[in-house]
């Protein structure tokens, strides 16, 4: 895990904090423009110079200073910068955020060291120069810094407590492209496995061993296969990657005052063994639409805290090709809380060739219910939902029965009936 170096261990000539100094071209020579004392490195200057007085996109800056480390251990340190940056330990090069010069990107992409015993209480050189040529500019200097005794103390607190939130999961800087990221389960920002990291994984099963209450947090970009937990773990809330309020967020969910009712926009497999290879573009197994097998959570599924029944389902009975058409359904809660349902609509053709699609979402609504009231619900289906693509791309309108699913989530695989989902067949005519 990689955060901002505190200001703690910086000191330049005996003075808290990093020398700095600004140039006001790229190129990082001659006497500087001004300079000035920054106790940390964790700077955006979005698309402007620090200055008034310096060019946008023609400026460079430069830290200098000693690093003392409160920890003797490994250490990697690293960068998120948008500019050209280069950070240097006792004279050695140690980070490159290796953009080429005038061919900046222009998004925080994170570099790092390789590990680097520090020892505590020694001091080091350490330089930092970003070259700014382009769009916006900002300078993160982060390291990951040694853990000790993590679990241990995650496990001592955890019996300390009369409920347990445990917030697992990814970070940015592990799971997207083209990344600095070599661990297991990780290659370069792309996914070897869909598990949690082993370590947090131990943590979830030890903490479980307590018999306390507990939830599971999960905070990611992509889909997880949490199975032993979905198992034992009473309550799992997807949190996704939340942003600033997020605590406020999920303890108002946690507490009660707010009812969720956010659905899966993917779909979560149990492992990385149910997937085609990545290279495979068929579409003949993945995603909800062609998958065959059991999912962990199917695309579309949420729970909340209120209950939702359907009944009075009404279509009609036939249909030509070139028409839309009307669905209807009776929704209740019958809970005490009022509540968000997210009606899904989804077709499937009842003899449908190999290379078609099981079922497909045509429709959905998201509806607020106060308790014990019903509402009918009235849905439009267009026509496009009932046609498939040919090999050639061209759009076939076919005729024949037509399954329509209506519910709080998908059918089941073999189209028949699931939980709070109804169906009925519509025939369609040319």
């Amino acid at each position: 895990m990689f955060y901002t170096i505190p200001s703690h261990v910086f000191s330049h000539e005996d003075k808290p904090g990093l020398a700095v100094d600004f140039f006001n071209q790229a190129n990082i020579k001659g006497t500087p423009l001004y300079s000035s004392q920054h106790p940390l490195i964790d700077i955006n200057w979005q698309d402007k110079a620090p200055r008034q007085d310096m060019d946008d996109d023609d400026f460079a800056v430069r830290w200098r200073g000693q690093l003392t480390p409160d920890v003797s251990g490994a250490y990697k340190l690293g960068v998120r910068s948008t500019c050209n940056t280069n950070v240097y330990l006792n004279g050695e090069k140690v980070v490159n955020t290796a953009y080429h010069f005038r061919d900046e990107y222009g998004d925080p992409r994170h570099k790092s060291s390789d590990w680097i015993q520090l020892e505590a209480g020694q001091s080091y050189n350490i330089e930092i120069t970003a070259r700014e040529t382009y769009a916006d500019a900002s300078v993160q200097l982060v390291w990951a810094a040694p853990k000790t005794k993590l679990q241990e103390n995650a496990i001592a607190l955890a019996k300390q407590s009369d409920a347990i939130v445990l917030v697992m999961g990814l970070t940015p800087q592990m799971e997207g492209e083209e990344m600095d990221v070599d661990v297991d389960g990780f290659r370069g920002g792309d996914r070897t496995k869909i598990s949690l990291p082993g370590p947090q994984q131990e943590l979830i099963k030890a903490v479980s061993a307590l018999n306390k209450p507990t939830v599971l947090v999960a905070l990611n970009g992509s889909a997880l296969a949490i199975n032993w937990a979905q198992e034992h773990i009473p309550a799992i809330v997807e949190a996704w990657y939340p942003g600033q309020a997020a605590g406020t967020a999920i303890a108002d969910i946690l507490f009660g005052d707010y009812n969720p009712a956010g659905r899966l926009p993917v779909t979560f497999y149990k492992s990385v063994a149910d997937l085609p290879p990545f290279e495979d573009y068929t579409m003949s197994s993945q995603t909800y639409r062609y998958y065959k097998k059991e999912p962990l959570y199917p695309f579309g599924y949420g729970l909340s805290f209120s209950r939702f029944e359907y009944s009075q389902l009404n279509i009609p009975t036939t249909t030509n090709t070139q028409s839309n058409i009307e669905v209807s359904v009776t929704l209740e809660n019958q809970s005490n809380s009022a509540g968000e349902e997210v009606l899904q609509v989804y077709v499937s053709r009842k003899n449908r060739e190999q290379h078609e699609p099981l079922r497909s979402l045509a429709a959905f609504k998201r509806i607020h219910l106060e308790p014990n009231t019903p509402q009918t619900i009235t849905l439009n289906i267009e026509k496009e939902a009932f046609s498939i693509l040919s090999d050639a791309g061209q759009r076939i309108y076919p005729e024949g029965e037509f399954i329509i699913s209506v519910g709080g989530g998908q059918p089941d695989q073999n189209l028949q009936t699931s939980s709070n989902v109804l169906t009925k067949t519509l025939l369609v005519k040319d």
